[in-house]
This record gives structure tokens, C-alpha cells and sequence, in this order.
């Protein structure tokens, strides 16, 4: 079962906090850390394709559910991705349930 893949919104985060397109991972780990699940997050990542030309999938998981997918042929760039799509997920999941 994944969750639902969410667009992360420009108000889903302050101005000052909004990530550069290299900063998503470490905007997760944050979140994360300030909600107490930094240990909840794992990761699965899969090569594909010739050496010369990869392609790259990353999952990312909380607690196990998917909540992140990616696919690219940069390793970063796919990890980047999936971690985006599981910010929005959170962000989203929590104001669902009238946290701010």
C-alpha cells in the first residue's frame, strides 16, 4: 500500500524554508527530526540498464508504507525526487489531521 503522491505547494512550507531542488533530503531529515520519526525513514534504491547508461530507482519509506518513488538516470537526482514527493506526503498527511 503507498500513500498518495502529492504536490508540495509553496505554502507548505515557510518562504525561508523552502528547499532549493538540491535540498530535499535534508529538508526530510529535518522534518523528521523535529517530529521525532528520523529513524522511520528507509530507503531502496535499484540500478537498471547498461553501466555506461544507468537508470536509477529510489523508494522512499516511512514505517515501512511507500511514500516516495523516483526514477531517473542520476542516483541523487532520484533520491531528490522521491524525498520531495515524501515531504509533500507528510506535510500533506498533517494537515489532513488540523496540525498546522
Amino acid at each position: 500500500m503507498s500513500a498518495p503522491y502529492v504536490a508540495l505547494t509553496l505554502d507548505a512550507l515557510p518562504v525561508r524554508q523552502l528547499p532549493t531542488l538540491s535540498d530535499w533530503r535534508m529538508q526530510l531529515n529535518n522534518y523528521l527530526q523535529a517530529n521525532g520519526g528520523a529513524r522511520l525513514l528507509t530507503w531502496e534504491l535499484f540500478q537498471s540498464g547498461p553501466l555506461h547508461q544507468p537508470s536509477w530507482t529510489a523508494i522512499a519509506y516511512i514505517r515501512g508504507v511507500e511514500y516516495g518513488r523516483a526514477f531517473g538516470p542520476s542516483q541523487s537526482a532520484v533520491k531528490e525526487e522521491a524525498a520531495r514527493q515524501t515531504l509533500a506526503a507528510l506535510i500533506s498527511d498533517r494537515r489532513a489531521r488540523g496540525y498546522a
